[in-house]
Order: structure tokens, then sequence, then C-alpha cells
């Protein structure tokens, strides 16, 4: 409470506050001790939370236009969860949004640019690979959003409509995600330039140094 208070007094006047921090359920705490059990039994997990040591957890309501678990950096970065919206997480998709949170945390550079969102996409499309490899419980579903996104774009492509908007929940985010690096790498690349640099504003590096 103390700790809440300080942020409160420091918060500059007239901006948003943060959501107050809530308790951590126990099903939530033991889910994520799992994925952090399954991160260590492959070379692109150990890799991420090496990389992204050090980050605190927090539940606290995250408004709905986010994700329901993300990254946070600053002063004090950490992995930030929202309780309530995680309940109806499958553990597949708590582990991808945890790879995804480190993999972020682990590529944080202060600025949105495209090349870093490419980076954290890559680098949980390698762990979702791995741990398909090590696991059918993990790769089975993966397997079935890869499928179900090629059945999509076949559909697009002989109607000859706008291209598939990126899903934002997993398993359908990496399994279309994986499709389209197995199609065209360039097409993967160019996906997150326009799919997340139209919601975020993302920079190239070039136009920095430019």
């Amino acid at each position: 409470m103390g700790a809440w208070i300080a942020v409160l007094l420091a918060w500059p006047a007239g901006a948003a506050l943060p959501a107050p921090p809530v308790e951590l359920p126990g099903w939530l705490s033991q889910g994520l001790a799992a994925v952090d059990r399954s991160m260590a039994g492959v070379e692109a997990g150990r890799r991420l939370a090496a990389a992204s040591a050090g980050l605190g957890l927090e539940a606290r309501r995250i408004e709905p236009e986010e994700p329901a678990l993300v990254y946070r950096g600053g002063e004090r970065p950490a992995i930030v969860v929202d309780p309530k919206r995680a309940e109806g997480f499958k553990e597949l998709e708590l582990e991808l949004a945890v790879v995804r949170a480190r993999a972020t945390a682990r590529y944080d550079v202060g600025l949105s640019l495209v090349e870093v969102e490419q980076a954290v996409e890559q680098a949980v499309l390698e762990y979702a690979l791995e741990r398909a490899l090590a696991s059918e419980a993990f790769g089975a579903p993966l397997k079935r959003a890869v499928s179900r996104s090629r059945r999509s774009e076949d559909v697009r492509r002989e109607a000859g409509g706008a291209p598939i908007p990126l899903p934002l929940r997993e398993p359908e985010r990496v399994g279309e995600l994986l499709r389209r690096f197995g199609d065209d790498a360039e097409e993967f690349y160019w996906t997150i330039e326009r799919e997340v640099g139209r919601t975020d504003s993302l920079v190239r590096l070039s136009e920095l140094e430019g």
C-alpha cells in the first residue's frame, strides 16, 4: 500500500493513473511457475529468461484493448497480468504471452522501432518451434493454428480479399506468423511493420539515423 501511495504522489498532474495492484491468485502463480519450467526446457527459453532476468511481476487491471499479459518498461520493468482477464487462458496461451513479454523486455531500447518489434516476434517464433519439437502437447495446437491460417489464406486469395488482420490471441497469432514466415520471410517482416506499426506508430531505425 505504501508503494502505491508513493506512485500517486509522484504521478504528473493531469496524467491518467495506472490501475492499482491486485492480488495474484494462486492458480495464476502456479501457471506462471509452470511456464518458467517449460521455458527452462529449451535453449530459446533459457536465452529469453536470462536476458530478461530481474523482471518484476505485477497483477493489475489492464485495459481491454491491450493483451491481458504484457511487459511494462520504465524504472521498474515488470510483467503485468490482469488476473480477471487471464482466467480464460489455456496453458499454451499463457506460455506464449509470457514468452512474448520476456522477448519484449529483452529487446526493449525505449523506442518504438520496427526492427525491435520484428525481433520480438521472431524470438517468439523461434521459441514456439523449439517447444513444438520438444513437446507434442505444445506442438499439436500450434499445428492446428497454422492449418487454420492456411485455410483462411487460401479462401482470401480465391476471393481476392484484403490481407487477413494479425490475430491478437494465441495460438492463432503465432500460427498466422509461422505460416507467413514459411510462405515468405519478407512477408513476415512486412506483416509486423504494417500490422503493429499501424497501431503503435513504429519508426525505422534508418529514419532516426537519417
